[in-house]
């Protein structure tokens, strides 16, 4: 199943309901992400398209991906969600509303989906 857009405190209630989180004694939620939980910085994927590459400072960190990759990882990333239930979130994230970045959060857990909608 999808679930799209779900307010905080229903991101919450399912966690819960999933054991994939507990209440602290102040009320805030517990996720334990256990011992993998960061990202490699050779997992970063920058998407070399022409509407951004100009603007994209290439180099050891910022390394071109090719379209044809991103499509090709990308169903496959869709393969892999549409098995198992997912968590979607449309954001916004900018400095004010004058000035915001639209995105798209598809997230497996409910940990991750929770602290996109608090922290973006």
């Amino acid at each position: 199943m999808v679930y799209i857009d779900l307010a905080p405190t229903e991101l919450i209630s399912e966690s819960l309901n999933r054991s994939e989180g507990s209440l602290t004694n102040t009320g805030a939620l517990l996720v334990e992400t256990g011992s993998r939980s960061g990202r490699s910085p050779n997992d970063r994927f920058i998407v070399d398209e022409p509407s951004t590459s100009e603007f994209i400072e290439w180099g050891e960190v910022n390394r071109p991906f090719s379209e044809e990759n991103f499509n090709a990882l990308w169903t496959k990333v869709e393969n892999h969600l549409s098995k198992n239930d997912s968590f979607r979130s449309h954001l916004h994230v900018g400095a004010t509303l004058n000035i915001t970045f639209q995105l798209r959060s598809i997230r497996r857990l409910l940990g991750r989906a929770c602290l996109d909608e608090i922290c973006l």
